[in-house]
């Protein structure tokens, strides 16, 4: 049996409304279909920001080898940059691959570029703007 993989699903802004925070689990398989992943243990916690809702929760990795699940963290500052990490499991619950997102370009701190489709079709449903990206940097 596959380990469980730590969750947090988030969506929270700041009083002022100038600060927000985006957490979320999906699940993407090799033909771009994404869905959300199964989750159990559900647990409200406080959030980051004072207006939104969070829940801390155990995912259960996909079934088929063909599909991964993709943890993101997304955080909006100030001056509406976007910046956050994006890490990438595969099927044993494993994290097989971990990127950051800044300055709108994705590139990688750790783990296998092979999976960076399971990243490129993500960024194209969260209509998130990639000016490149760059799985040549980081350590394996």
């Amino acid at each position: 049996m596959s380990k469980l993989i730590d969750v947090r699903v988030e969506k929270s802004k700041s009083k002022s409304g100038r600060h927000s925070v985006y957490y979320n689990a999906f699940i993407v398989s090799r033909d771009c279909t994404i869905r959300q992943p199964k989750l159990v243990k559900q647990q409200k916690v406080k959030p980051t920001y004072r207006r939104g809702e969070a829940i801390e929760a155990k995912a259960k990795p996909p079934d088929n080898i063909e599909e991964v699940l993709v943890k993101v963290r997304f955080v909006k500052n100030l001056w509406g940059r976007v910046r956050g990490e994006i890490e990438v499991y595969n099927s044993d619950g494993e994290l097989v691959l971990k990127t950051v997102y800044r300055k709108l370009k994705i590139r990688r701190s750790k783990g296998d570029p092979e999976y960076g489709w399971a990243i490129e079709c993500l960024m194209d449903k969260l209509k998130l703007p990639v000016k490149r990206y760059n799985y040549e940097t980081g350590v394996d």
